[in-house]
């Protein structure tokens, strides 16, 4: 049988399939470039404020110095809550952890962890953006979030390795999914869109999501209110259309995903004989401590400025025109306005709370931060954007050498030679190797730290683990500090400390047999270092 002559019907259909390939095959080249360039540039600013990174002496960050104590005493047999104290959740000490197993106790084994997760965190943001937006809008967005957080005060490169850094690629991760989801289902027909069969979420992306709020509870468990916004805007949907079987369904699988990683942590802390400690210092001391007086709105807080209320509020309105467009094109109903209210008032509820105000800019970052991309395309509607990608490309370098040069330059972290504050503690080290530290932040909690970072384990016979956060806490630390008696006790004392606080302390000092040593500068935080050693230790 004779073979038909092609037609110019097929052969346009042809010639349109090689031609959409390629186009195809260009997104990827490109995108795989823009994200290459996202990495190099989250890793590079990662290493310029890490205290971790091996360039620096020391690790220069007081919490850095406590996670990373803790960590180093969890894999050499103690116990964190039960042993060692510190109120972060217990996942948190599992990544410090992974980075000491990697460097055998070194410090830069956490800065290669913090590389990957900052490194996670703003490739997951530019997949977000490529989900609706093109490759120009989504490398500007990415690019001006860079920018914005590379220079605003405790932002996500403020050090980079707090457990905040650890929250904010697991909720760039829940924020990917959703989105995802979500896009998917506004592009069904309206008919498929009101069948019954069609979920927003599958089975799996209900659980995966659910895994990812699991591990934030095990962070920093008030954060879970991001989900609140998210997650909670769906179920409130499903409620309305009367979608029951649902609603059930996809509520279960996310509480599957959320109780499953936690009873991993209660498990291993039960067999250890931990558990009531994780509980008592994880959840009791950390909402008592909000019980406390804590837990009030910035307008109530006079030292907070105003413009930070202003920008708090601005982006609360972009996460809220992002829920007003994508629950406008999933339900055509009136709905959009009242999910936008409740959520945006829970969210600057819980923002300018003093416990997440200073971090704000980083756990709440995938809510409101994805409006950037909105703004960009509504501005550049009528017109084409007119910056090339080369020109987009610099605002990465910007960021990079400032950051270089404000680190390394202009304000260095970490001084080029040892002070005398250094070089005195690390010879009572060196004559003093089995010497127990104890490190007071007097108007906080207590924590336990070497200044010098040196490889032992501070080994402490009783440690105080505070149930209650009360005005009287000194009180109650130095009672307790009494049953172990340290060889070396050293004390914050900020510039606005209380005197008769510091007189306490005095006191304990003269009846427990401890003699001044030593006093330093604080280099960061407007505050210096008192250090009481045993007068025999």
């Amino acid at each position: 049988m004779a073979r038909s002559a092609p037609t110019l019907t097929s052969f346009t259909g042809a010639t349109k399939e090689k031609t959409m390939d390629k186009t195809s095959m260009n997104n990827k080249s490109h995108d795989r470039f823009n994200l290459l360039l996202i990495v190099v540039s989250s890793v590079l600013l990662t290493s310029f404020v890490c205290p971790y990174a091996p360039w620096f002496r020391y690790c220069f960050e007081t919490d850095e110095t406590v996670y990373r104590i803790l960590s180093l005493g969890w894999i050499r047999g103690k116990l964190p809550y039960r042993d060692l104290f510190d109120h972060k959740g217990p996942l948190s000490y599992v990544f410090y952890a992974l980075g000491l197993l990697l460097s055998g106790g070194k410090n830069w084994g956490m800065w290669i962890i913090f590389c990957i997760v900052n490194a996670v965190t703003f490739t997951t943001m530019y997949r977000i953006f490529r989900l609706k937006f093109n490759e120009n809008i989504s490398l500007l967005s990415s690019a001006s979030l860079i920018f914005l957080l590379t220079f605003f005060k405790d932002s996500l490169f403020g050090s980079s390795s707090r457990p905040e850094n650890i929250i904010t690629m697991f909720l760039m991760l829940s924020s990917y999914t959703f989105v995802k989801a979500l896009l998917r289902f506004s592009g069904l027909e309206p008919d498929d869109r009101r069948s019954r069969s069609s979920f927003v979420f599958t089975k799996s992306e209900m659980l995966l999501i659910g895994l990812y709020c699991g591990c934030v509870f095990l962070i920093k468990f008030n954060v879970c209110v991001f989900y609140l916004t998210f997650i909670g805007s769906y179920f409130i949907w499903l409620m309305v259309k009367a979608r029951w079987r649902e609603f059930f369904s996809r509520v279960g699988l996310f509480l599957s995903g959320l109780i499953s990683v936690t009873a991993l942590f209660c498990i291993y802390y039960y067999v250890r004989g931990g558990l009531s400690d994780m509980l008592n210092t994880y959840f009791l001391f950390n909402i008592r401590s909000g019980l406390t007086g804590k837990w009030r709105l910035h307008i109530f807080q006079p030292p907070i400025p105003f413009t930070t209320q202003a920008v708090t509020l601005f982006l609360i309105l972009c996460s809220a025109a992002v829920i007003y467009i994508t629950l406008k094109s999933a339900s055509g109903k009136k709905l959009q306005f009242i999910v936008c209210f409740i959520c945006g008032a829970v969210c600057y509820f819980f923002i300018t709370l003093p416990e997440i105000y200073y971090y704000s800019f980083i756990v709440l970052l995938p809510l409101y931060m994805v409006g950037i991309p909105f703004l960009i395309d509504l501005l550049t509607t009528r017109r084409t954007l007119c910056l090339s990608k080369a020109k987009i490309c610099t605002l990465f370098v910007i960021p990079v050498l400032l950051s270089f040069l404000v680190n390394f330059i202009a304000i260095p972290s970490v001084p080029r030679q040892p002070t005398e504050f250094e070089t005195k503690m690390e010879e009572f080290s060196r004559s003093h190797p089995k010497a127990t530290y104890i490190f007071f932040m007097s108007n906080t909690f207590a924590s336990p730290m070497f200044y010098d970072l040196t490889s032992e384990v501070p080994d402490f016979r009783y440690f105080y683990i505070p149930l209650r956060a009360t005005a009287k806490m000194e009180n109650e630390h130095l009672k307790s500090i009494a049953k172990g008696q340290p060889d070396v006790i050293v004390i914050q004392n900020a510039k606005d400390q209380n005197q008769e606080v510091m007189q306490t302390f005095y006191d304990f000092f003269e009846k427990y047999g401890y003699e001044y040593y030593l006093e330093g500068d604080g280099y960061k935080y407007g505050s210096n270092y008192l250090i009481y050693t045993k007068k025999n230790p």
